[in-house]
């Protein structure tokens, strides 16, 4: 296995961490309550994975990342949450969260706060450029026609909404979300890594990826995981990964309080214009929400630490 410095699986019994279910779940408004309250109160296993991560972080990325790891390379899926509950939509689905799924481990989705999921199994996390969270954000809900993103002309118009800086996504921000999983760096059932390195070197960190999910490692598997979750790939098969699942299911059951909007996950885009008044905002979020509560001047410093055995 390729050494790779990660700080994961510590331990460290002497900074555990204490926000563990000291939230409940904010949802999106397409989720009926009955299906909120059965993910709130499901029993995980101690084997099973959630990847838990922001919106627009590299999620569906990092689950067909697991997909693959435990299957070794099986596309039969109708679309991605079909084979990894989203777990407050489950029930909406027609799915029983007590169900073994197709392979080892169960794995399952979700954007809740770390302090808001259900405690008791694994967490597999990424971390992303806020930046580019940002960005990635608005042009997804642009798409689906949402406001106030349909009423802005383009990202730096949307960050003068104060909309992203809010509590308006799962109830939280990106720079909140990032200080808990800051937090709890040190819980063992807690994995986080950063999308630009895992871009960067993906074959260096599989290995790592696949122990923590407790799936095969050897060669001939690893090199179908990059070769399958690679982005041409993936936009090949774009369908099976655009949330359609949820919309069908939620028209042919009828427990949705309201029909998801789709919209596709794997694009290419031009890299968006910021000016300097956004990227100053940008920093200065930071500098307000993140810093006091880490000691990290910067996402290029948390991904560093994340990264470093030392921290």
């Amino acid at each position: 296995m390729p050494q790779v410095p990660i700080n994961y699986n510590s331990g460290d019994a002497s900074v555990a961490w204490s926000g563990w279910r000291t939230k409940g779940y904010t949802c999106l408004p397409h989720v009926s309550g009955e299906s909120k309250r059965r993910g709130e109160v499901a029993q995980l296993r101690p084997t099973d994975v959630v990847v838990i991560t922001f919106p627009k972080t590299g999620t569906t990325w990092l689950q067909q990342v697991c997909e693959q790891l435990r299957t070794g390379g099986d596309m039969s899926f109708t679309e991605i949450e079909e084979r990894q509950p989203w777990l407050e939509f489950a029930w909406d689905c027609g799915q029983d969260l007590d169900d073994d799924q197709v392979a080892f481990p169960r794995l399952f989705k979700s954007h809740q706060l770390l302090s808001a999921i259900n405690p008791g199994a694994k967490y597999l996390s990424i971390l992303r450029d806020p930046e580019t969270v940002f960005t990635s954000w608005f042009h997804f809900q642009k798409v689906k026609n949402r406001r106030p993103f349909v009423d802005c002309a383009d990202t730096n118009e949307y960050a003068l909404t104060g909309d992203f800086e809010g509590d308006n996504i799962f109830g939280t921000n990106v720079w909140d979300y990032y200080v808990e999983l800051w937090e709890a760096r040190h819980e063992a059932n807690v994995f986080v890594l950063c999308y630009e390195t895992l871009v960067k070197n993906a074959r260096a960190y599989l290995p790592h990826i696949a122990q923590f999910l407790g799936t095969p490692d050897d060669n001939s598997r690893l090199e179908t995981v990059l070769q399958m979750s690679s982005k041409e790939f993936m936009a090949e098969h774009g369908h099976q990964f655009d949330d359609h699942f949820i919309r069908d299911k939620g028209m042919e059951l009828g427990r949705a309080a309201k029909i998801m909007e789709v919209a596709p996950k794997v694009t290419t885009r031009q890299k968006d214009v910021l000016t300097p008044k956004t990227l100053k905002w940008l920093e200065r979020t930071w500098a307000e929400k993140v810093t006091p509560r880490t000691g990290l001047a910067s996402y290029k410093d948390m991904c560093a630490a994340f990264h470093d055995r030392s921290t």
